[in-house]
């Protein structure tokens, strides 16, 4: 089945477009990227996305027309193009809300507009159904980690968040471990940048490590899993707390520092994991966070090198398991593993829209 996946982070920096082959032969899943593409949104949509979780119920329902519309001709354009036989397309919608110990969390797509626009069958909204069941509602991405990247040992995601999922013997396990691009592109903002180029800020900086012990001491830090973040946990609890601990700082020292909680955290979680460590997402490109990733890996556990061909993994991954999520809803698959999400149990989630 060829199917396209769509992802829009929380950190706002656009859309990004898979379409992929999947492939099942017996019980295991193959795939081939047939073609992938990145698109940066309006700045002005952009401003009303980042302001998403204070508008009033009509402004939300406006913004999710104007995104959803937005998504639909550029998924039209990008199939067109694409002149593939594509099956569906899938989608995660944009994040507002995530709060799972209050069983509300809301992604903004409107998936009939979509379908109507594209022409495509649409699936989306794969979060709630595990609320229902008494999950978080993340992660979602270890679905496509168990299948299609089974030889990995682990699976490192720096996005807005980090969050990572692994092996255990037998035990699957993920979660998201802490913040990652939002710190890193709030602190390049206070020089009017997106985002710090390669980490060159960072290596102008100096790790401080009582900052790295006052902020071990946050509650979400001691949880086990299941357990997931939103932008809500990061701007009422770990922001405060930061900003208390680093404002004697410069600003290089402060980027410097932050890279090295979120490699404190990777290497927390993974102590006991060894084999390849495939790492994806927009802070895989920042040298120095990657850097400061692999002085603190236990021995035996090393990042992958992905070939060319395989670089599109970096940046379009989650796009690609977004994909085989509606690929497994359509298949009346079990999409969702409650051993990761704390869900009641395992399920298929996801709604269906028809053009």
């Amino acid at each position: 089945m060829i199917a396209a996946g769509v992802m829009s982070g929380t950190s706002l920096d656009g859309m990004d477009m898979v379409l992929a082959e999947f492939e099942k032969v017996e019980t295991k899943w193959s795939f081939k990227v047939l073609c992938a593409k990145g698109t940066t949104y309006p700045k002005a949509l952009t401003n009303r996305m980042r302001k998403a979780r204070f508008l009033s119920a009509e402004e939300l329902a406006f913004l999710e027309h104007d995104l959803s519309l937005f998504w639909a001709k550029h998924l039209k354009v990008f199939l067109d193009e694409a002149k593939e036989d594509c099956s569906l397309i899938a989608i995660h919608g944009q994040t507002v809300f995530h709060q799972p110990e209050k069983k509300l969390t809301l992604q903004l797509a409107d998936l009939g507009l979509i379908a109507s626009v594209t022409g495509f069958p649409v699936v989306g909204d794969f979060r709630r159904a595990d609320l229902a069941l008494g999950g978080q509602g993340a992660p979602l991405v270890p679905i496509g980690d168990r299948h299609l990247f089974g030889e990995m040992a682990a699976c490192l995601n720096l996005g807005g968040f980090a969050n990572v999922s692994y092996f255990d013997g037998d035990q699957h396990l993920a979660m998201d471990l802490s913040v990652a691009n939002h710190l890193l592109n709030l602190l390049a903002s206070e020089l009017g940048m997106e985002f710090d180029m390669d980490g060159r800020l960072a290596a102008m900086g100096e790790v401080h490590p009582e900052v790295l012990a006052q902020l071990r001491s946050l509650k979400y830090f001691e949880m086990s899993g299941p357990k997931s973040l939103g932008y809500e946990w990061f701007d009422r609890s770990f922001l405060p707390h930061w900003k208390k601990y680093t404002e004697d700082l410069s600003l290089e020292d402060r980027m410097r520092t932050a890279c090295a909680h979120i490699a404190e955290r990777v290497a927390s979680e993974l102590a006991a994991v060894r084999g390849a460590l495939l790492v994806t997402g927009g802070g895989a490109f920042n040298r120095v966070l990657m850097l400061e990733i692999e002085k603190v890996l236990p021995k035996g556990l090393l990042i992958k090198t992905l070939t060319a061909e395989e670089q599109c993994l970096i940046s379009f991954k989650e796009a690609l398991v977004f994909a085989f999520l509606g690929v497994l809803r359509f298949r009346g698959e079990n999409n969702i593993i409650a051993g990761i999400t704390g869900a009641s149990r395992d399920h298929c989630a996801g709604l269906i829209a028809l053009p």
